[in-house]
């Protein structure tokens, strides 16, 4: 009987009417079974982008195995963060873009100051460490890129615990 009723706490049917997608989402991730209303069936849950790359059909929601017709319900996972990282991105291609026609002024200035005889070497000097000085910042720029932090991975299933008891 008591299985019976672990079995019964372990398995909720996701009603629409009952339930948000982000209840049923909630009550996947403490470890219960969310069937279909309709077939009965698992419901499949994805719940990163990362995950739903990976699978079918491609993005993150709620779904019926048998039928789309069953469950189907998408959603959007930090949709403002991911947002905001693709403006940071290009304002970061914006700003290295330029940084670089900058760096081609400056060599077209070296280009022309070079042709004049009367130049000083001081002149020469200067306008070679304002470029050095741009390309630093453009490998700085890189650098924070390449290392910024990954998104977190997805949650996983609960895995039960392994009880052992030493009786003889």
């Amino acid at each position: 009987m008591s299985d019976q009723i672990k079995n019964e706490r372990q398995t909720v049917i996701y009603d629409r009417e009952k339930y948000s997608s982000m209840d049923i989402v909630k009550l996947h991730q403490q470890g219960y079974d969310v069937l279909c209303s309709v077939c009965n069936s698992k419901l499949i849950f994805i719940t990163s982008l990362q995950e739903a790359r990976q699978k079918d059909p491609g993005h993150p929601g709620i779904f019926c195995p048998e039928s789309n017709d069953h469950v189907y319900t998408t959603f959007s996972i930090g949709s403002s963060e991911i947002q905001k990282r693709i403006k940071d991105r290009e304002a970061k291609e914006a700003e290295r873009e330029r940084l670089w026609e900058k760096i081609a002024l400056m060599e077209s200035e070296i280009k022309e100051l070079k042709s004049w005889q009367n130049t000083s070497d001081d002149k020469f000097d200067e306008i070679d460490e304002k470029i050095n000085d741009q390309r630093k910042r453009i490998n700085r720029i890189a650098l924070k890129e390449s290392t910024r932090p990954r998104p977190p991975k997805p949650i996983e299933e609960p895995k039960p615990s392994k009880q052992t008891t030493n009786r003889e």
